[in-house]
């Protein structure tokens, strides 16, 4: 059914806006799997420590340790980690993290930048 028909049957009332609105936009899109996860630290004014994890991190972490980590830190925290406000399960914090394109800039009130990207 074209664009217009759907509109069409809209305003005649024929279709509720929610039919029409899966009518119209009916094709879903895949979201592709990260298979890698690269990390960016930067520390205010500590020159070692930004050179030490400059270099640990200077190639992209494999997605399969990523989330053996967070399911080890998740499973030890049990609610310890500060994530009491945020509206999201663990699972759903870890289906997050390994869908590809993923940029998150973490800037803290301490001047530490730290850049996670998925890829």
């Amino acid at each position: 059914m074209k664009k217009y028909e759907v509109l069409d049957k809209l305003n005649q009332k024929e279709i509720t806006v929610d039919e029409a609105y899966k009518l119209l936009y009916k094709k879903q899109y895949k979201v592709r799997r990260a298979h890698f996860i690269k990390l960016r630290f930067d520390i205010k004014d500590e020159k070692a420590a930004n050179v030490l994890l400059k270099t640990l991190f200077f190639l992209p972490v494999p997605m399969l340790f990523v989330r053996l980590i967070l399911k080890l830190v998740m499973k030890k925290s049990q609610g310890k980690m500060g994530l009491e406000n945020i509206p999201l399960t663990h699972d759903q914090i870890l289906d997050l993290v390994t869908h590809k394109g993923l940029l998150v800039d973490v800037q803290a009130q301490d001047d530490a930048n730290i850049l996670i990207k998925t890829i």
